[in-house]
This record gives structure tokens, sequence and C-alpha cells, in this order.
């Protein structure tokens, strides 16, 4: 139990940065299309 603790930390502070960076791209493609309709 003692290993498996940092590495599920590790998995979530990866998935957190991974769903901001997906975030961050969905806003920029966003931005993206809006400019191109209008």
């Amino acid at each position: 139990m003692i290993v498996e603790g940092p590495i599920y930390r590790i998995r979530g502070v990866m998935m957190q940065t991974y769903l901001s960076l997906v975030r961050e791209e969905g806003l920029k493609i966003q931005q993206r299309t809006l400019c191109e309709l209008f």
C-alpha cells in the first residue's frame, strides 16, 4: 500500500495536467472557429 500511494498521486497529477491542457486546446479551437464564423 505504501508503494501504491505515490503512484496514484502522480497519476492524479498527470490526469489534472492533461485535462487542463485539453481544456486550453479546446478553448483555442473554439476561439479559432468563432473568428472564422464571424
